[in-house]
């Protein structure tokens, strides 16, 4: 499963790339240079980037975090962009945009990258804080030192207790 969801936002940000890099040079007049929208859709691209090889390289919870501020923040931007405009320098006025068919499939993908990552963690989250197994019982021979061993003397007999209070050997103790 979290291999999946893994694989799933790789493919996101791999879809939020190619999509920013089609489109990037129609959105180079748009604003002054070096801050034209076409420069921000680079940079955008150059993170989406970095995430992805992040979460393909390593496992790790920062990756995790930092796709999914990236995937809301650039849902955001998007959404602003399509409803009351967003400000570009160089322009008087707000950029706003109708939607057109490359705006709806970058919606879809961050969508699906803040899905994917947002599950990950949630399933991180719960493994992390769940308890391990109990030892099984054909290991309660060998349990190793760290476990807590608790002697009593209950009616001639010993009891011993490894680490999880469910696991109980009884054995008589010589008189």
């Amino acid at each position: 499963m979290l291999l999946t969801l893994r694989l799933l936002a790789a493919a996101a940000l791999a879809a939020v790339v190619g999509i920013h890099l089609a489109i990037a040079s129609d959105y180079f007049p748009v604003g002054d240079r070096p801050f034209s929208l076409g420069d921000s859709f680079l940079v955008q691209s150059a993170v989406a980037v970095l995430l992805l090889l992040a979460l393909l390289v390593r496992d790790r919870r920062p990756p995790w975090v930092a796709a999914l501020v990236f995937g809301v923040l650039s849902l955001a931007t998007l959404l602003l962009s399509r409803t009351v405009g967003i400000p570009v320098p160089g322009l008087p006025v707000r950029f706003q945009e109708s939607w057109i068919p490359t705006s709806v499939a970058t919606a879809a993908a961050e969508g699906l990258l803040i899905a994917a990552v947002a599950t990950q963690l949630l399933l991180a989250g719960r493994r992390s804080t769940a308890m391990p197994d109990p030892p099984r019982a054909d290991r309660t021979a060998s349990r190793s030192a760290s476990n807590v061993t608790l002697l009593t003397r209950l009616s001639g007999r010993t009891v011993t207790t490894g680490a999880w209070p469910t696991n109980l050997i009884m054995t008589d103790t010589p008189s």
